[in-house]
């Protein structure tokens, strides 16, 4: 059995990303049982799933058993929520919080901040197991391209030492970031020790899509977080700027999701003007993904331009989902060897409202042939690159390797 602590992990009964859940589900089929421990609050709805005195709660969500880790609930990106991230780290690592499971052969901690990966590191030193540690967001990186710590500062220096320490103290390191072996690799790691696990896409729940309804307009569907990192302003201004511009037929975008950002973006957009070309909607299970993504004529993906961020590459769950959908995309990002280019999937622009704005009107000009070679393109992609069932396969394989190393005679 491994162990696989994640703060955010889902089932595809709720929304967010089911990444692990995947990946439990098909390296089981490889003889691994992975264990996905979660903290309790929920990160859309910021909902509990652990009430009164408990410390934790066991529950089967299909084929992956998850348990649940108290945490308080929290709204917004403030000093609650790094509360809510210390209290599940540390009370994933009490002694007897876990105490319901089986002993682990092995145990992964994953980003998305280091606390984390702490708790799972002390964990795994605990039942004297291995310790694997997945990075699926780089800290201190992103937390200073987002302008919450200064370069150079005290915080700053003391992030890159924790994380330097859980890359150097790891067995192997998981990265999903195609080029994120340069960046381990920085802090002294042997390139050998690090492993390529892109997010990626079940397709028993990702069929095939129909082709687009018929319309009188273009139908563009964003599907995810609405947060500082997702670049919504700039969906906006650039929904805004699309109304000057020629098209051959008028263009709608639907949000789909939810976050700190949702009612400032809904108050930017009546403002704006664009209440009859741009609609908000609630979050919707993993699970419904596909049948939203089906809906449009192409799919709106923004990434902020944040060039020392994204030298690594870049691997979300949501453009694994588009690259699935048999739509075209529509990119504003800059960084090399971008995923929807390397798909050839669609149109990729800067980051501007400007040029996100013509690239709507490209998109509304294609034909209908056009959109459709887009999509077909961009889905063999993800089958030949992101199937669940092989990444669930390469995680089993590490995980073999990483107890057969640990347990052989030195």
């Amino acid at each position: 059995m491994a162990w696989l602590l994640n703060h955010y992990a889902q089932p595809p009964s709720r929304p967010g990303g089911t990444r692990h859940y995947e990946l439990a589900r098909h390296a089981a089929d490889h003889g691994w049982d992975v264990h996905v421990i979660a903290a309790s609050t929920e990160l859309v709805s910021g909902s509990q799933t652990v009430t009164g005195a408990h410390r934790s709660r066991w529950s089967r969500a299909g084929e992956v058993s998850f348990t649940w880790v108290k945490a308080p609930s929290y709204h917004g990106n403030g000093i609650a929520r790094y509360a809510n991230m210390s209290a599940f780290a540390l009370n994933a690592w009490v002694p007897g919080a876990l105490r319901h499971l089986p002993e682990p052969d092995a145990i992964i901690g994953s980003s998305v901040h280091p606390l984390t990966a702490l708790a799972a590191w002390r964990l795994a030193q605990r039942h004297h197991v291995p310790f694997v540690f997945e990075v699926r967001d780089l800290w201190p990186e992103t937390l200073v391209a987002f302008g919450a710590v200064s370069e150079g500062s005290v915080t700053e220096r003391g992030i890159s030492q924790l994380v330097g320490h859980l890359y150097r103290s790891a067995d192997r390191v998981i990265t999903t970031m195609p080029r994120g072996v340069e960046c381990v690799a920085g802090y002294g790691v042997p390139r050998t020790k690090v492993t390529w696990i892109p997010n990626g896409v079940d397709f028993r729940n990702f069929p095939k899509p129909p082709p687009p309804p018929p319309r009188d307009f273009v139908h563009l569907v964003y599907v995810g977080a609405h947060g500082q990192a997702n670049g919504l302003e700039i969906l906006l201004d650039a929904m805004d700027r699309v109304r000057h511009l020629d098209t051959c037929a008028p263009i709608h975008l639907t949000l789909v999701g939810d976050g700190p950002l949702k009612p400032a973006l809904m108050r930017r957009s009546v403002e704006l003007g664009l209440r009859d070309s741009v609609s908000f909607r609630a979050p919707v299970p993993h699970s419904d993904v596909p049948a939203l993504t089906a809906e449009a004529d192409a799919l709106v993906f923004v990434s902020l331009d944040l060039p020392q961020l994204y030298r690594f590459g870049m691997s979300t769950n949501k453009m694994s989902d588009y690259l699935a959908s048999g739509r075209p995309i529509l990119a504003a990002l800059d960084f090399d060897d971008d995923p929807v280019s390397v798909a050839e999937a669609g149109i990729v622009v800067p980051p501007d409202a400007s040029s996100l704005a013509r690239g709507m009107v490209a998109i509304a000009q294609m034909g209908e042939s056009e959109r459709a070679t887009c999509g077909a393109s961009g889905r063999r992609f993800a089958v030949r690159n992101l199937d669940f069932a092989r990444l669930g396969h390469d995680l089993a394989t590490l995980l073999d390797d990483v107890v057969g190393a640990r347990s052989a005679p030195s």
